[in-house]
């Protein structure tokens, strides 16, 4: 884990270093006369395309999870809710609220079952 934080920690300084360099009086003036003054900050541009694909591909994400929860609870039963409501998130992982795993409860039910 050490190892992939100074991978990022070397990362974003590298961006950072990238970045001060590109935002520099020189980089901008360079850019300006090869490209137009009008060109030269293309980045006000991109973001009305960043936003419109950050936008669809949040919807695609969020409605495709949602239609891959109505498939699991369709293939699994009851299995796939005892699972879906042990505290598994949706999204982003959560620091573990008791010792047991969520497969345990899942097998637990497994046996109730049979």
């Amino acid at each position: 884990m050490l190892r992939s934080m100074v991978k990022v920690a070397a990362a974003v300084g590298a961006f950072g270093l990238l970045h001060s360099a590109l935002a520099s009086r020189a980089a901008k003036q360079t850019a300006e006369d090869v490209l137009g003054q009008r060109n030269r900050n293309g980045l006000y541009r991109m973001t009305t395309k960043l936003l419109a694909f950050n936008t669809a591909a949040t919807a695609y994400l969020v409605i495709g999870s949602w239609h891959e929860e109505v498939r699991l609870r369709q293939a699994y039963g009851q299995r796939y809710e005892v699972y879906r409501c042990s505290g598994i998130p949706f999204y982003s992982p959560r620091p573990a609220r008791s010792l047991s795993s969520p497969m345990q409860d899942v097998k637990a039910s497994q046996r109730v079952e049979t």
